[in-house]
């Protein structure tokens, strides 16, 4: 374990509905602000950095990798969010003045420092720095809104959106040449597998094609009716369109397409076998050029993924509606959402044993683990009923967990299976605490105070001295601990938990967490 633990949890406003003689009762509401592990500082120590939950107050509309580390996403406002640690942490950069309800909705990056980003009212965006800032360009005489961008060099681009509107590029942005676009329905979508040929599609099923780097373009058939809101060729031949959930495909350079799979909104390939698609909440991957799909994340929100991009072949990222981020660093057999986990019910207790490897608890009955200091985590058990409170480790593979109907959970294998125990099944458990592997406490509602001296197999009911409820409690040394809760309640004892002497403190009404450092 480490002394010097700045801060791990805070919890905030937690409201019992209904109270019966100090007993908790009816529904509780909880609110956590999680500090996520960022660096071992020196030994014995472990540094803590806040990290927000998803942007929820945007849609994240599009997403690129300009290179292996970096991730650019565009959103539904002016605002470009950049990371260059591989999602770890992000920057905002504004594209251009104007509304904050201004949307973007294409974004596309020729190499690690040039790219284009395109929105309403006909907005456009160059950078040259990676993302990091952006210099607006207007098109003059035009309103339409762009919702597709392909940039293959840092000199070419091509955007196209409503009306049909189609604008070229071939001096890096500075100046705009209007396509001769055979519509004037909306268009969504654009592949460029070279420098020469592209591809847009739109609604209505909509595709076509140029070769002159957009400035003429023919009618291809789609064989579909349906609106078509991505499309990606890994060469001039081979290419995939989502038009509403259905994945299509052609070999021959789009003469002819395919319905190949029922479950897709957004399609990018890594090379000409391995591809993803994205639907709400989930996320396929093909890794033989779409005979078959398997799903890697059934997990996520149900929520509409807009974009998907790669970095290389194990860094990619997913976005959507409600500020939905998904990052996997596998290749995509594990995905984790920005911030932390994906899974969304309420995380209520954490612990982390070493510098890399850690667990959490929710309130709807999982337990998590990461093993890479909480870059990535994993369900590793689940259990229905149980409200899980808190999760504490005495070794990095020996640790419990406990609910608030009075279950706890212990494991010896690092979380791979786990015991159940009901040492007070009338009582609810807040927290769990162990010394080392036979000595701990769990407190409670209505002062309750458990301890054990074998790991765990019997447990003693100590006489706390207060009915307040108990919400946290730790060790000062081997046989001094110290538990506190509501309304300013404070016990402690120094015999290892026989006795105990009641405290008060007047400066903090509610006591959510303790940590000492010796």
């Amino acid at each position: 374990m480490f002394c010097g633990l700045r801060v791990a949890l805070a919890l905030a406003n937690l409201r019992n509905r209904t109270r019966t003689s100090g007993v908790v009762m009816g529904r509780i509401r909880f609110q956590l602000t999680v500090f996520l592990l960022l660096t071992a500082s020196a030994p014995g120590q472990i540094e803590w950095q806040r990290v927000s939950g998803a942007f929820s107050e945007w849609s994240l509309t599009a997403v690129a990798c300009p290179d292996s580390e970096s991730i650019v996403v565009a959103t539904s406002s002016r605002i470009v969010l950049r990371s260059t640690d591989r999602g770890a942490s992000w920057r905002m950069a504004s594209c251009y003045a104007g509304e904050k309800n201004e949307s973007m909705y294409a974004l596309s990056f020729a190499d690690a420092k040039h790219g284009v980003v395109t929105g309403d009212a006909a907005k456009v965006a160059i950078t040259t720095d990676g993302g990091a800032s952006w210099s607006p360009k207007q098109i003059q005489g035009i309103s339409s809104t762009f919702r597709a961008v392909a940039h293959p060099v840092p000199s070419i681009a091509i955007i196209a959106g409503d009306n049909g509107s189609i604008q070229c590029t071939s001096d890096g942005g500075l100046t705009w040449t209007k396509g001769a676009s055979p519509v004037s329905s909306r268009l969504t979508c654009i592949s460029m597998p070279d420098t020469t040929v592209a591809f847009c599609a739109g609604i209505g099923g909509i595709m076509m094609k140029s070769t002159d780097l957009g400035l003429t373009w023919t009618r291809i058939i789609s064989n579909t009716p349906l609106d078509i809101t991505s499309i990606h060729f890994t060469d001039r031949m081979h290419g995939y369109a989502s038009a509403e959930w259905v994945v299509m495909k052609t070999v021959d350079g789009g003469e002819t397409w395919t319905p190949e799979f029922g479950s897709g909104r957004t399609v990018c390939f890594l090379d000409s076998a391995t591809g993803f698609t994205a639907a709400k909440g989930k996320v396929f991957r093909t890794t033989n050029a779409s005979r078959s799909w398997e799903c890697v994340l059934s997990e996520a929100p149900s929520v509409n993924l807009l974009s998907i991009a790669f970095a290389s072949k194990l860094l990619g990222v997913a976005v959507g509606e409600q500020g939905m981020m998904l990052v996997t660093r596998d290749g995509g057999d594990t995905w984790w959402q920005r911030g932390g986990m994906l899974q969304m019910a309420i995380p209520y207790g954490m612990h982390f044993p070493s510098a890399a490897r850690g667990y959490v608890c929710t309130y709807d009955g999982s337990i998590f683990r990461t093993d890479d200091g909480a870059v990535s985590w994993r369900r590793v058990f689940s259990s229905a009923g149980s409200n899980f409170t808190s999760i504490h480790f005495s070794s990095v593979d020996t640790g419990w967990a406990v609910a608030l109907n009075g279950t706890a959970f212990h494991t010896t294998d690092a979380g791979a299976t786990w015991t159940q125990s009901q040492p007070s099944a009338s009582d609810f458990y807040i927290a769990v605490r162990f010394r080392d592997a036979m000595n701990g406490f769990i407190v409670g509602n209505t002062g309750l105070i458990l301890r054990t001296r074998d790991g765990g197999n019997r447990w003693t009911r100590q006489w706390s001295g207060t009915s307040e409820n108990l919400r946290t409690i730790a060790w000062t040394d081997t046989a001094a601990a110290v538990a506190a809760g509501m309304n300013g309640s404070v016990v402690r004892t120094t015999d290892g938990g026989d006795r105990w002497q009641r405290g008060t403190t007047s400066e903090l009404p509610h006591i959510w967490a303790l940590s000492f450092t010796d």
